[in-house]
C-alpha cells in the first residue's frame, strides 16, 4: 500500500519490476496521475495534504470506513499474509495517513502481517518536513508500539541530485521486499 507520493512511486516500482502487487492511495488526484500499472484511490479533498498532516490525519479518519469496505482495497490485503505500508514520513498525505491506516489494519486482521516502510527525509529538508518526521515518529512509537518497520534514510545520499536520490533509495525499498518475499536465498 503506497500511501502519498513517495509511497505510490514505490508501489508503482514494486509492481512494474518485481510484480508486486499493490494499490495508491494518495489525497491528491494530481499525484495519483503518474500512478498507472497499480490502482488508484484518492482519499480527502482530491487537492493534496501539502505537507500538512492534520489535513491527511482528518481525510483517512473520515474515510477509513469506506475504504475499508472498497474491493479495490480489500484486493491487495485479504490474500496475501504479509502487506507493506509504504510512505514518506517528512510529507503530509503519507505522514499522516500511514501510522493510522496501519493500527487500523493491524487490528482489523491480525492474521496478517503489516510492516511499516518508511522513507526518513535527508537533512536538508525544509524544518516542517523535519517536524512531520518527528511527529510521524512519536505517533509511531505511541499508538503502534508492536508495529514492524523499516526505516530508509534518503540523508545517506544526500550528496545525489534529489531525483537519483529517491530513484536508489525506492529501489532499496523494492529490493527490500523482494528479500521479505523469499525471492532470494
Amino acid at each position: 500500500i503506497g500511501i502519498g507520493n513517495a509511497g505510490n512511486q514505490i508501489a508503482e516500482l514494486a509492481k512494474v519490476t518485481k510484480d508486486i502487487p499493490g494499490i495508491a492511495i494518495n489525497s491528491s488526484q494530481k499525484d495519483l496521475t503518474n500512478v498507472t500499472h497499480i490502482k488508484r484511490i484518492v482519499v480527502g479533498d482530491q487537492k493534496g495534504a501539502g505537507k500538512n498532516r492534520s489535513d491527511a490525519i482528518k481525510f483517512i479518519k473520515e474515510q477509513i470506513q469506506s475504504l475499508l469496505k472498497e474491493d479495490t482495497f480489500l484486493d491487495v490485503i485479504v490474500p496475501h499474509d504479509v502487506i507493506f505500508v509504504v510512505s514518506s514520513i517528512c510529507g503530509g498525505t503519507g505522514s499522516g495517513m500511514s501510522p493510522i491506516l496501519t493500527d487500523i489494519l493491524m487490528r482489523k486482521f491480525p492474521e496478517k502481517k503489516f510492516i511499516l516502510v518508511e522513507v526518513w527525509p535527508p537533512l536538508r529538508e525544509s524544518l516542517a518536513a523535519q517536524q512531520n518526521g518527528i511527529d510521524y515518529l512519536k505517533e509511531v512509537q505511541s499508538n503502534i508500539p508492536n508495529c514492524v518497520y523499516m526505516a530508509f534514510d534518503n540523508n545517506k545520499l544526500c550528496d545525489l541530485p534529489t531525483s537519483e536520490m529517491m530513484k536508489q533509495v525506492n529501489q532499496e525499498i523494492v529490493e527490500c521486499m523482494d528479500v521479505i518475499q523469499g525471492q532470494y536465498l
